[in-house]
């Protein structure tokens, strides 16, 4: 049993190693078959099976069936925090259905029971939730025809100007739903980054945007600290 755990992380160990070394194992090169890794560890097919599991769940190497593994590339596309002023429903899929209030939404609108969430489904999933005084405002919103013009551009029209509040990201493993709809490889982790969209203090609902976190990173601008002037002038 010793033996065997040993020498599953051995074949872990230095596969990681040439893949992070990027020079015996750049991106996009093909590991050694099943059958060389075995023959060069002496161990048996479900040892290196395990290994690549390993190697799957820590992002570095993809499955191809019939194929092999090779290891996986990452070249990510900046997308930028903030609210979204053009068109985003260009060329995407796009549904509407009447759902359960999100527990983030609820906790600030208690009276919101049942949101329509509109999904948008393209390089990423968009998930806009709006409160129901929203949608009775405009209309369009439940209809599953794709925008003429930004959402927050249609409010703005009706006399709702929305505003973005505090946005929150966080990385985690996406649902299998997530995985079919990006076509997500195994291993492969999302960012979440939800808003809650408000005019002054009225909660008018919550967008929620999933990415996949081997295509693009989030990049946030900060603004800059004011510090107060010294008596000497410095």
């Amino acid at each position: 049993m010793a033996e065997g755990r040993h020498s599953y992380e051995k074949i872990v160990k230095e596969l990681r190693a040439a893949i992070l070394g990027g020079e015996e194992l750049p991106p996009g090169a093909w590991l050694p078959s099943e059958k060389q890794l075995q023959d060069r560890y002496g161990v048996a097919r479900n040892t290196v099976q395990r290994a690549m599991n390993d190697l799957v769940g820590e992002g570095l190497v993809a499955v191809e069936p019939k194929k092999g593994a090779y290891v996986r590339s990452y070249d990510r596309q900046a997308r930028p925090v903030r609210l979204n002023m053009v068109n985003w429903e260009f060329g995407a899929r796009v549904t509407v259905e009447l759902v359960t209030t999100p527990v983030q939404l609820q906790a600030q609108e208690p009276d919101a029971t049942g949101v329509f969430r509109r999904r948008v489904v393209g390089r990423s999933i968009g998930d806009t939730y709006w409160c129901r005084s929203v949608t009775n405002a405009v209309p369009g919103l439940t209809s599953p025809t794709p925008l003429e013009e930004a959402d927050v551009l249609l409010l703005a029209d009706a006399g709702v100007p929305a505003v973005e509040g505090t946005a929150e990201t966080i990385a985690r493993m996406p649902t299998p739903e997530e995985s079919a709809l990006l076509d997500i490889l195994p291993g492969t982790p999302v960012l979440e980054q939800a808003v809650m969209l408000t005019s002054g203090e009225r909660i008018l609902g919550m967008r929620v945007e999933v990415y996949p976190g081997d295509r693009y990173k989030l990049v946030y601008g900060l603004p800059t600290l004011d510090f107060p002037a010294s008596d000497d002038g410095e």
